[in-house]
């Protein structure tokens, strides 16, 4: 988290789809929070840089990102699922660096990998007739007989 904190400013400003603003120090404990916990895990990021534009020792760059992570349920385990964004990044030239000095969101959505809400669906369903089957054969028995279990 250290190393890729780095390349903010200290004057970085998060901006998020619907406009809310945070500066460096929330943006940072936040972001060490998510990773740090352990409902988090197997993160995989995939950005593809939309357009550049320099100016003046600024560089904003486009982007579209999508991140398929884990998060554990409290109740259910762990679940997979996707993140898509689309954001604009402003970079500022800071002596012989780059420092990143504001992101803002643009469009974001998290949801559920439907391909894995189906597989797990599928699983649920098997093992929920798997315990129908077995409670079937237990209770059969009983229901034929004339005194019961």
């Amino acid at each position: 988290m250290n190393q890729v904190l780095s390349f903010f400013d200290p004057s970085f400003t998060e901006i998020d789809e619907k406009g809310k603003r945070i500066g460096f120090a929330d943006y940072r404990k936040q972001q060490t929070d998510v990773f740090s916990s352990a409902q988090f895990k197997n993160f995989n990021r995939k950005t593809t840089v939309k357009d550049v534009q320099l100016e003046a020792g600024r560089m904003v760059v486009y982007y579209e990102a999508q991140t398929h992570f884990q998060w554990q349920h409290p109740k259910y385990g762990w679940e997979l699922w996707i993140n898509t964004l689309s954001a604009e990044a402003t970079w500022q030239r800071r002596g012989d660096q780059w420092k990143l000095v504001i992101s803002h969101v643009l469009r974001a959505n998290t949801g559920m990998d439907p391909q894995w809400a189906a597989m797990s669906h599928a699983e649920t369903m098997n093992k929920l007739k798997a315990v129908q089957h077995a409670a079937d054969s237990v209770l059969r028995p009983c229901t034929q007989s004339y005194n019961g279990c």
